[in-house]
């Protein structure tokens, strides 16, 4: 995950501003609406991706609306509809999108430079979009494979905030944030390791050949 710095000119979508208001008080998704969340994630990554790009200037801006739609998601899972999850993440994704491209465009004036056509002279093929998006569906899958608390820690970190403001915001100890950024990034490296090697199919090799025996 890449870190955005808190002083970015593409600031945060006022909801992602409200609900840091109030992170310090708010209690961990609860396990189904962590299903929810990464349910949703490996299902629709790729065209969620795509939304958010169909309304960024360009790549790396549509890769942090999509992270700050997910920061959402995931404080929000617990009140979602799951009939209505992809389609609320989807707005979610799109409001999350524009917001990023007005402080963009703030930043270099429409007429500085035309990012969107620098983005399509330099677009990828079939084959790099195919990996691209298993990428991001290994990552979903080992990402469901860490702690509440892990997971947390490391979306925070990744938007920028020091580890003593993540101490302040989940209330949590400067020790226990430097714990769970620790073990739960070596966590999901692993854990992607093991879906990339093949090993995470090895592993459930003998179960599924009971279940073909009956």
């Amino acid at each position: 995950m890449d870190a955005i710095a808190p002083d970015s000119p593409c600031r945060p979508h006022p909801e992602i501003a409200a609900a840091s208001a109030g992170e310090g008080a708010a209690a961990p998704p609860d396990r189904a609406a962590r299903e929810l969340v990464l349910r949703t994630i490996a299902a629709h990554a790729p065209s969620l991706l795509g939304t958010a790009r169909r309304y960024s200037l360009c790549r790396d801006d549509a890769e942090d609306a999509y992270q700050r739609a997910l920061e959402i998601f995931l404080r929000r899972a617990a009140g979602v509809d799951p009939d209505h999850a992809v389609g609320w993440l989807r707005t979610v994704v799109k409001h999350e999108a524009l917001a990023v491209r007005a402080g963009r465009l703030q930043l270099v004036g429409p007429g500085d430079v035309d990012l969107d056509r620098e983005e399509a002279a330099h677009m990828e093929g079939a084959e790099e979009r195919a990996a691209e998006r298993e990428q991001a569906e290994r990552g979903a899958e080992a990402l469901g494979r860490l702690k509440p608390q892990e997971v947390r820690a490391l979306v925070l970190k990744a938007r920028g905030y020091s580890y003593k403001e993540i101490a302040d915001i989940c209330g949590w100890t400067y020790t226990k944030v430097n714990r769970c950024i620790t073990e739960g990034r070596r966590a999901f490296l692993e854990r992607y390791d093991e879906i990339a090697s093949g090993r995470e199919c090895e592993r459930w090799t003998p179960v599924l050949s009971a279940l073909a025996d009956g």
